[in-house]
């Protein structure tokens, strides 16, 4: 996962409208506030997925994955080579 907009699934875990539809999205809102049921599986459903993709050991794993692609690159080269090839990849 790379960011927390991963975690937003329309209708499952959060709702989205289009950009500047206000009502719609004050509806969606309405909606979801006056149906308990709802919210809580909506938010539960959330909350599990930000802890299966977001836990330390995802993030742990995925850095450690960034730092071996890193040092990798730059195996055998020069500080300016290593400048250079981190600022193109980044």
């Amino acid at each position: 996962m790379d960011d927390i907009s991963e975690l937003i699934i329309n209708g499952k875990t959060s709702y989205l409208a289009a950009v500047g539809n206000k009502n719609e999205m004050a509806r969606k809102t309405i909606s979801l506030l006056s149906n308990e049921q709802k919210y809580l599986e909506m938010r539960n459903a959330y909350v599990n997925k930000a802890h299966l993709n977001f836990s330390s050991d995802q993030i742990t794993s995925h850095n450690e994955g960034i730092y071996n692609r890193v040092l990798e690159t730059n195996r055998g080269a020069s500080p300016g080579e290593k400048l250079q090839r981190n600022v193109i990849h980044s």
